[in-house]
């Protein structure tokens, strides 16, 4: 009984301080784990980035929906586009995406 009152109190502290909000803000300046500068910026109730000396489109349609925040990742050098989930802790956002039955998760660091 102790066991299951314990993981009960944790899984509802973790979905707390781990959970995602619709008032995330994913704006501002982020390095990728490649080194490259992204900048975001909101548009109405969705979140854009591209590269920044670029001007190459990487993140689109970013928006909070059903419980998460949801939108598409584009690797221009790869000419893959795919859906993703976008989770932001502090100064970090991590994405994960898939395509088909595959999953990767990509790190980006918040620079200012």
């Amino acid at each position: 009984m102790l066991t299951r009152t314990l993981f009960a109190l944790l899984f509802v502290t973790a979905l707390q301080v781990f959970g995602q909000k619709p008032s995330d803000d994913f704006s501002g300046t982020w390095k990728t784990e490649d080194g490259i500068i992204i900048n975001v910026v909101r548009t109405g109730g969705q979140f854009q980035g591209w590269v920044t000396d670029k001007k190459i489109i990487v993140l689109k349609e970013l928006s909070y929906t059903k419980g998460a925040w949801r939108g598409t990742l584009i690797n221009p050098k790869k000419g893959i586009t795919a859906p993703c989930e976008a989770i932001k802790l502090d100064a970090q956002i991590t994405f994960i995406v898939r395509k088909g039955p595959y999953q990767k998760k990509i790190h980006w660091t918040k620079v200012k």
